[in-house]
């Protein structure tokens, strides 16, 4: 198949940003969101380059 595939693909754990709201409350260092998350998922699988859509979340899935 040439061009893109008609698939969306969700990264929902991709993400390692603290939302602004909860800042303050964290008591999670940013090493320890990191070791949460699969941040270079993106980047491994390069879903952006083969499919229609992608939904990449920026915000820790651990918030």
């Amino acid at each position: 198949m040439n061009g893109r595939y008609p698939f969306l693909f969700s990264i929902p754990h991709g993400g390692i940003c603290v939302p602004p709201e909860v800042r303050g409350f964290a008591s999670l260092s940013r090493k320890e969101v990191i070791f949460n998350s699969d941040p270079h998922t993106r980047l491994l699988y390069g879903f952006d380059e083969v499919a229609e859509a992608l939904a990449d979340f920026e915000v820790s899935r651990v918030f």
